[in-house]
């Protein structure tokens, strides 16, 4: 039988399957770039940023009608506005590619993504896991791997854009480029902070 303990760290993974639906769209548009199809992606991928978002008001009133919660009720809302935030930062890229009606991609784009992709793997394994806080050992050692990814995220944002600025002789292209790469980028660090909501949990009631 569900608890209502249970249900919160149900959500949680209801939650970050909307980061990785999301994910496996943008993979989808850099792995089969058209540009003319991109208005087209960003209203698929805007349905499930609503649907993420759905689900995070769903626990927001949740969690104003109950008194008791498995955690301190700041993490839940913390860690729900991080797990949000991935979505968001997903369908950010998207948009940025569409706006600024990019018609070749860059190289470096699918490194990028398949960073992302990755990112949001753990960060499910993460939220999988994370009902077992208390006695989990893999938990951290997720932790761990979203950090050195993002980690590696930081490094590509740097060797992009310095190859960027170093090659490309299109002044619009740097300045597309340079918005593009740090929509990438931040995707990365949003995945980290929802990490670190999991990990301050852990310090805290372990």
């Amino acid at each position: 039988m569900r608890t209502k303990d249970s249900d919160y760290f149900e959500a949680f993974v209801t939650a970050v399957g909307f980061c990785c639906a999301a994910s496996a769209k943008l993979s989808a548009v850099i792995d089969t770039y058209q540009p003319e199809s991109l208005h087209a992606h960003m209203q698929q991928i805007h349905e499930i940023e609503h649907q993420a978002d759905m689900e995070k008001h769903h626990l927001t009133d949740r969690l104003h009608k109950e008194f008791l919660t498995p955690i301190e009720r700041e993490d839940i809302a913390a860690l729900s506005h991080e797990i949000d935030e991935v979505t968001d930062r997903v369908e950010d890229i998207v948009i940025g590619l569409y706006i600024f009606n990019v018609q070749t991609l860059h190289p470096d784009a699918p490194a990028f993504t398949a960073l992302i992709s990755e990112c949001c793997r753990t960060l499910e394994a993460i939220m999988q896991e994370f009902r077992h806080f208390r006695g989990s050992a893999s938990l951290l050692k997720h932790i761990i791997e979203i950090n050195t990814l993002e980690e590696q995220g930081d490094a590509l944002y740097m060797r992009a854009v310095r190859t960027l600025y170093e090659d490309e002789k299109d002044p619009l292209k740097v300045l597309v480029w340079t918005e593009i790469f740090g929509r990438f980028e931040r995707c990365c660090d949003a995945c980290e902070h929802a990490a670190d909501v999991v990990e301050s949990v852990i310090m805290k009631n372990t």
